[in-house]
């Protein structure tokens, strides 16, 4: 997980009054499972990232960086998981 995506789900579970020891509860797992998870990549959807982003009502958005040539600003598509 990169920096910015860390600092929105710490962001997230503070809004919410969470830490990951009560995430973990919540989610029915042990604290480690859940720092573990944390560390990797949210596209695994074996993971407990889907159970997790819905919890703190977060989803991802996949969008180009920057704008190519080939795909102009008015065609570009966000993809979102929930």
């Amino acid at each position: 997980m990169d920096a910015a995506m860390k600092r929105i789900i710490s962001e997230a579970l503070k809004a919410k009054g969470l830490n990951q020891s009560q995430l973990a509860v919540q989610l029915g797992k042990e604290r480690a499972s859940i720092s573990r998870t944390l560390s990797r990549s949210p596209l695994d959807q074996r993971s407990d990232w889907p159970r997790i982003l819905e919890l703190l009502d977060l989803e991802i958005v996949i969008r180009p960086k920057r704008q190519t040539e080939a795909v102009p600003a008015a065609e570009s598509t966000e993809f979102t998981s929930r």
